[in-house]
């Protein structure tokens, strides 16, 4: 099993509590993160996102106003030993693009992104498809000949212990 820690993004901002809205924005829009914390003691106490910002400018703050005010209290994280499985239901029954991973005292590891996770399981899908080209070329492929006889193909398929066998006409 992966470790989520493995997969958390690491360079991630993290704010003070102080921080208001127009210095937040500002160290988001001069970063690659489009996510922020706020830890005290470590432990997450809040995460502001793109989302947070567009509500409050819809709600009436001003950019003097207090960015942990409008950042999400109630923040789902999970603990580095859960399955990424499990973080991919979780992301996609509660509609999270990115969730606070902790350790086992519950301190800030990292953020586990979306993207995180679709890359891990594009190149695990890739690492498998290779497993399996190198599997197949490894070994010689069993086949028959369109001219062989049933007892000849079912003796191939035991001796092989297969329970397909290609049939070859003229080699296609």
């Amino acid at each position: 099993m992966v470790s989520l820690d493995f997969l958390a993004k690491k360079d991630v901002l993290v704010f003070q509590k102080d921080i208001n809205i127009s210095d937040a924005l500002e160290e988001m829009d001069n970063s690659e993160c489009k996510t922020g914390v706020f830890l005290e003691d470590g432990k997450v106490i809040g995460i502001i996102t793109e989302s947070n910002f567009i509500d409050a400018f819809l709600g009436g703050f001003s950019y003097s106003d207090s960015a942990f005010s409008i950042a999400t209290k109630e923040v789902i994280s999970f603990h580095t030993n859960r399955s990424v499985e499990y973080v991919v239901d979780t992301l996609i029954s509660k509609n999270i693009k990115q969730v606070p991973i902790v350790d086992q005292d519950n301190k800030f590891v990292g953020l586990l992104t979306q993207d995180a996770i679709i890359e891990y399981f594009e190149s695990k899908s890739d690492r498998l498809k290779q497993k399996a080209i190198n599997l197949i070329s490894k070994n010689s492929i069993v086949s028959a000949d369109i001219n062989d006889t049933i007892r000849h193909c079912a003796s191939l398929m035991g001796n092989y212990r297969i329970g397909f066998l290609p049939i070859f006409d003229s080699g296609k």
